[in-house]
């Protein structure tokens, strides 16, 4: 009888475990900040972030600069980053 109950006990929390695993894993998003440092930038020259990002985070400010726009929708892929000709992009989660 009691196996039973602490197997439906271990059961419940795997459970709650798992939604809160795909919980943090949807809204992974919201945990990213991205970071330009315009000093470093060639975006006038070289706007790679723009052209290359998968879920289109950024876009050109009338400086010719890139500037974030969608963070929330950030995949983490660092594509941005590893591809930054003046690595002024960083990705902080």
């Amino acid at each position: 009888m009691h196996g039973a109950r602490n197997q439906q006990r271990t059961n419940t929390l795997t459970k709650k475990s798992l939604i809160a695993s795909k919980s943090l894993f949807s809204n992974r998003g919201n945990m990213v900040k991205i970071v330009i440092d315009h000093a470093k930038c060639v975006g006038y020259a070289d706007r790679i972030c723009v052209e290359i990002c998968p879920v289109s985070i950024f876009r050109v400010e009338k400086s010719g600069k890139p500037k974030v726009v969608n963070e929330e929708s950030c995949i983490m892929c660092r594509t941005c980053e590893v591809n930054c000709p003046g690595q002024a992009i960083k990705i902080l989660t």
